[in-house]
């Protein structure tokens, strides 16, 4: 086995003109001319070989090629974390796929691999099947089309092929400007800071100092290490920038850091901590705990390279357990080292200055313009409520417009969901509350990258600690750390579907419903027997509205500005004008409600001539809310003929259904229609044969025969029919105007 050597400085030929920009010089070949070619060649029996991080490059595939080809006794071959890309891999390939080649372990983790280097590998495995047995792509981002390519040749049984890892796929791995999305603004916390070190630039830039500072006792400050940290905890995917000169470790390490003493609480030794410096002589250190990592510095002249100011990057991805470090030339970012772990608290960029300075660069964060595509699932009421399904047409980012939730998707899917009944019990031991809806989510094709739950925080970045994200299985219950809380969502990464929650750390929550209020929104129902009553519902903003819509099926749904604040425990009363409107209970407590039952908040007995009324949600102060000018429908008249949504004058469903029929044609889904074909024909409406020759058709064209053919038969027909749909799909009707 042969393994890279920990001293490269030999490698650098000193001879050659100093190229001024040190980080751009690289000799694509220079690391492999010092390697005989008898190591690697058909004479030696060397049988595994490693260069991870070693600044290998494309045309460093030229060498691996030739030895795979020829007749050579490798079985493995580890080059991950070097800049090959798919170039590198369509050379590696010509090897690959020669029927000499024996290789049975191929490692390219982090090459920066896309869809066009796996139809290059893959190709080399169809020509030579027979020997290759796993093959490590991850943190690449061979996009879907491109793992479909690999797993063809994996479920091939003439291919010998494994094992397959394509873990981490995503674009940052191969475009590191994309980590610019997670840019965090980062400063250093006063109360850490070292008395031997000085903060200024608004806290941004930490200076060593031998004259030491005057501060204040405090219990989190650091006593003997030059060391500060940040104010900001860091969950979900963040990326930030220092620069610095001189003597430095950078890192991140947990709050439950020692303050006191030398040895436990230096960063560079701790086991609650994981850092980066520059070895004074010729290469990084990495170090978590007791354990370094060495990466030797790949420059010509190593001396002026540690005297210039130096830029680093660090990404952080929390919930995959991910650490990774850029270096920074520039606009570039090169990937020197990553560390692979289980987190388990909150992180905080941690710094220690032995000399000189160092700089918190204020990083612009990329807006991504991928837009949301907002769609309509069909609907299917079950026995507790109401189920949703869509089919995605390809990967990107879909809205339900009926529920909130988004999902971020690889490629074309299906998708079943539906709200579920919270346990409390369940809950408890966690020290979680409910937050939002409890999701039930279903893809057989496991194509779903994120989910996005809707909030209801008015400032979610002043709560950002307090919120998680719930994942319950037949298994148990797991807490996920969010990747990122927007402005209206919690977003974070699908390990597997089953049940997905938002939820709140249960002290944090109470103290928070204190001090600051959640978006609210205020439903209005209308049911007409015996008399008229409007049940006003006082909820949170993200619970979904067709769930509270399939309970309260008999009334009527009065669309209203429904938006406000409420406190959570706080008491409201509701009012209106004119006065002599009975409305109970006089006040009423706002809760996070999440079901399963959505009972009114107040209820107010009209009068059967009321047409118009102001109505008033107050606090205990008598403050407003939310108020609104009703006018209501002329079926709230307790006399009025029918009373019942579907109660209308035949020659009225006619002319509905022709006013209806262009959007009838373009939204209802094929399985209303095919249960409208039913029982249509069960009540003889519709002819067994009618029903048959509508039910083979395209959609579309089913759609446009039912109407047509129901039309046509009358206005009796149309009555039928309209009180069918209304049984199958009430929201489309009446979104209609059928009802």
């Amino acid at each position: 086995m042969y393994n890279h050597p920990k001293d490269d400085s030999g490698y650098y030929t000193r001879e050659l003109k100093i190229n001024e920009n040190y980080e751009d010089f690289i000799d694509e070949l220079t690391l492999l001319t010092v390697i005989p070619s008898a190591l690697i060649g058909p004479i030696c029996r060397l049988e595994q070989f490693s260069m991870p991080g070693c600044y290998l490059k494309n045309k460093c595939c030229q060498v691996f090629a030739s030895v795979l080809s020829s007749n050579s006794q490798l079985r493995q071959l580890d080059l991950s974390c070097n800049d090959l890309q798919d170039s590198g891999v369509q050379l590696l390939s010509v090897g690959l796929g020669s029927s000499k080649c024996s290789l049975e372990t191929l490692r390219l983790s982090c090459c920066g691999i896309t869809q066009e280097g796996c139809v290059f590998l893959a190709s080399a495995l169809k020509s030579n099947p027979s020997h290759l047995r796993e093959l490590d792509l991850s943190y690449n981002h061979p996009g879907v089309s491109g793992v479909k390519l690999l797993l063809e040749r994996l479920n091939d049984p003439e291919c010998s092929l494994e094992t397959l890892n394509v873990d981490h796929n995503e674009e940052h791995w191969v475009d590191p400007q994309l980590l610019n999305k997670y840019a965090c603004d980062l400063t250093f916390d006063p109360n850490t800071v070292n008395e031997n070190l000085l903060l200024s630039e608004c806290d941004r830039k930490v200076s060593y100092t031998q004259e030491k500072q005057s501060y204040p006792d405090h219990p989190e400050r650091f006593d003997q290490v030059k060391q500060v940290l940040c104010r900001e905890a860091l969950t979900g995917r963040c990326y930030w920038e220092v620069e610095w000169e001189s003597f430095v470790y950078i890192g991140v390490a947990y709050k439950s850091l020692p303050r006191k003493g030398h040895w436990d609480t230096a960063t560079y030794v701790s086991k609650k901590s994981w850092c980066f410096s520059i070895n004074s002589s010729n290469g990084y250190s990495f170090r978590h705990g007791l354990r370094e990592t060495f990466i030797p510095v790949p420059y010509i002249d190593v001396q002026a390279f540690l005297t210039r100011r130096k830029r680093l990057g660090l990404f952080l991805d929390w919930p995959a357990g991910i650490l990774s470090f850029y270096w920074l030339s520039g606009d570039k970012k090169t990937l020197i080292h990553t560390f692979h772990t289980t987190f388990s608290e909150p992180l905080y960029a941690a710094f220690s200055v032995y000399h000189g300075n160092l700089t918190l660069s204020r990083v612009v964060k990329l807006e991504m313009k991928t837009a949301r595509s907002s769609f309509t699932p069909e609907m299917k009421k079950e026995r507790t409520g109401i189920s949703y399904r869509f089919l995605f047409p390809g990967p990107g980012l879909f809205q339900c417009s009926l529920t909130g939730l988004v999902f971020d998707v690889t490629g074309e899917s299906e998708v079943t969901y539906k709200t579920l009944i919270w346990d409390p019990l369940v809950l408890q031991p966690a020290h979680k509350v409910a937050g939002g809806p409890l999701f039930g989510i279903e893809c057989p094709q496991d194509s779903i990258r994120q989910l996005h739950l809707p909030h209801c925080e008015p400032e979610p970045a002043l709560v950002s600690d307090s919120i998680s994200v719930v994942h319950i299985t037949d298994d148990g219950l797991s807490i996920i750390q969010p990747v990122e809380i927007t402005e209206t969502h919690v977003v974070v990464d699908v390990p597997h579907l089953s049940a997905f929650g938002l939820v709140w750390d249960l002290t944090k929550r109470f103290f928070n419903y204190m001090t600051k209020p959640v978006r609210g929104q205020v439903l209005l129902f209308l049911r007409n027997r015996p008399r008229p009553i409007l049940s006003v519902m006082l909820l949170p903003a993200n619970v979904p509205l067709h769930d509270v819509k399939v309970q309260h099926a008999a009334s009527e749904y009065i669309e209203a500005p429904s938006f406000c604040y409420f406190h959570k425990g706080q008491k409201y009363s509701l009012s209106s004008a004119p006065h002599h409107f009975k409305i109970q209970p006089a006040r009423a407590e706002f809760f996070e409600n999440y079901g399963p039952n959505y009972h009114p908040t107040f209820e107010i007995i009209l009068t059967t001539n009321a047409e118009e009324v102001m109505l008033m949600v107050q606090d205990p102060e008598e403050t407003r809310v939310w108020e609104h000018d009703l006018h209501l429908p002329a079926s709230s008249s307790a006399d009025s003929p029918g009373g019942g949504p579907l109660q209308m004058g035949n020659g009225a469903s006619a002319e509905k259904l022709r006013l209806a029929r262009t959007n009838f044609i373009d939204k209802v889904s094929d399985p209303v229609l095919n249960k409208l074909l039913d029982e249509l024909q069960h009540v003889t409406v519709l002819t067994d044969a009618e029903g048959e020759a509508a039910r083979a058709k395209p959609r579309g064209e089913k759609a446009r025969d039912l109407i047509d053919m129901v039309r046509k038969k009358g206005a009796e027909a149309s009555s039928k029919m309209i009180a069918v749909f209304y049984a199958n799909d009430p929201y489309l009707c009446k979104e209609l105007g059928l009802v």
